[in-house]
């Protein structure tokens, strides 16, 4: 009995051997799939910060061609703004003048009504001295 009970204890052990050796095989392939796994995301992530990297390259690209349009339109507009500015002071000043040569031209038109009203007075008296002396 006692040989029988060595050998029940021995085959349990070898049991248990082989059952902790399964695990421990088991532990290893797991812990070798989550190394692989973990490999992979590294170079998933390289790549995405790749990609990041080249994405904020092409943001600050365009932010210098955003930033250098806004400066041309912010120099075109100053220039329309200046060259609106003279037109309006040109066409401002070209009313002042008209309006000059409008009281010019009133005021010779008055004067020639006058003189025209003179000559109609001088050749009145004229006619009305003439018929006096004849």
């Amino acid at each position: 009995q006692l040989v029988q009970e060595k050998e029940n204890n021995a085959n349990d052990y070898q049991l248990k051997e082989a059952t902790q050796r399964d695990e421990l095989n088991d532990a290893k392939t797991q812990l070798q799939t989550l190394q692989n796994d973990l490999d992979a995301a590294k170079e998933e992530n390289g790549s995405l910060i790749k990609n990041l990297n080249e994405s904020t390259n092409d943001i600050s690209a365009k932010e210098v061609e955003v930033a250098h349009l806004k400066s041309e339109n912010e120099q075109a507009l100053a220039s329309f703004n200046l060259q609106q500015k003279e037109g309006s002071d040109k066409l401002e000043s070209l009313q002042a003048q008209l309006t000059d040569k409008d009281e010019q031209m009133k005021s010779m038109l008055n004067e020639k009504t006058e003189l025209e009203e003179s000559i109609k007075n001088i050749t009145s008296q004229n006619s009305s001295a003439m018929a006096e002396v004849e």
